[in-house]
């Protein structure tokens, strides 16, 4: 077999977990993520996702297995997802804009060995069934679990046609529908994404939308595999956005303005008086 011939089997075989672990051996160093003044490089970040790897095995969790998330933007989300692509579970990402009977459907239809939550959306965990399911929840228990793991990345056979991620359909005529996304699917739109919207690889994203959102988790997935930068943010917050942009370099950032077309028009304003008053 040529030379060519191996090298188009291995990209054939990439997943979601060996094209970021890929980035984190070309840029070690390179800011991978940020969230207000925590800051993790991309070696530190691949470090945090083999012990959350380790950490999910150790409760139980396997290949083929569904991992729900219901949590909001964090740094702890992104390591869950991507350590998730690595042992080859399936991210179920819940909204937590429903209603606990809502929930309680989304749960059920994922069927997950493990429930990962923060402490902001703990009590609406706790007004459903969850049964023996284990939970785990953001914070000080999952740096616990995180701090007794190994670093080294786990050994998974995971081909590129395997579930990753479950993200669910708005629900407005029904209850939601899960949406089953593959590693292969999610690498299509993360090299799509550059083409269609100018992005450039190193490129910064702001992580506004919510990450059970394709438009949060994409773009994100996007920037990690392409040697960018995650600068997460917790919510629309137009003051924020505005004064972030005038602080940072971005090729691409999204907008809603359809449903916020206000708090938008305020938030461009005032990053006009920000350059100005620079």
């Amino acid at each position: 077999m040529s030379s060519a011939s191996v090298l188009v089997r291995r990209a054939a075989s990439s997943t979601i977990g060996s094209l970021f672990a890929a980035q984190a051996r070309l840029f070690p160093e390179r800011v991978a993520v940020e969230d207000g003044a925590k800051r993790l490089s991309y070696a530190a970040l691949d470090n945090a996702v083999n012990r959350a790897a380790h950490a999910m095995m150790r409760l139980g969790v396997r290949h083929g297995h569904r991992v729900a998330v219901l949590s909001e933007n964090r740094i702890e989300y992104l390591v869950l997802e991507l350590a998730c692509a690595k042992v080859g579970a399936i991210l179920a990402c819940q909204n937590w804009r429903l209603s606990p009977q809502e929930l309680q459907h989304c749960i059920d239809l994922a069927a997950p060995s493990l429930i990962a939550v923060s402490e902001r959306h703990a009590g609406l965990l706790s007004r459903i069934s969850i049964g023996t399911i284990p939970a785990i929840a953001f914070g000080p228990e999952w740096e616990r679990a995180l701090n007794a793991a190994p670093d080294h990345a786990v050994e998974a056979d995971i081909d590129p046609e395997d579930p990753l991620f479950i993200l669910y359909t708005s629900g407005t005529t029904g209850l939601p529908k899960g949406a089953v996304l593959s590693h292969r699917a999610e690498i299509a739109r993360s090299f799509v994404m550059p083409l269609d919207l100018g992005i450039r690889n190193a490129d910064n994203i702001l992580c506004w939308p919510p990450l059970y959102h394709m438009g949060g988790t994409e773009p994100a997935l996007c920037a990690l595999l392409t040697g960018g930068r995650v600068i997460m943010q917790d919510g629309f917050d137009p003051t924020r956005i505005a004064e972030t942009v005038t602080q940072e370099t971005f090729g691409w950032i999204r907008q809603c303005a359809d449903r916020r077309a206000g708090e938008e028009q305020r938030a461009a304003e005032r990053c006009r008086q920000l350059r100005r008053d620079a």
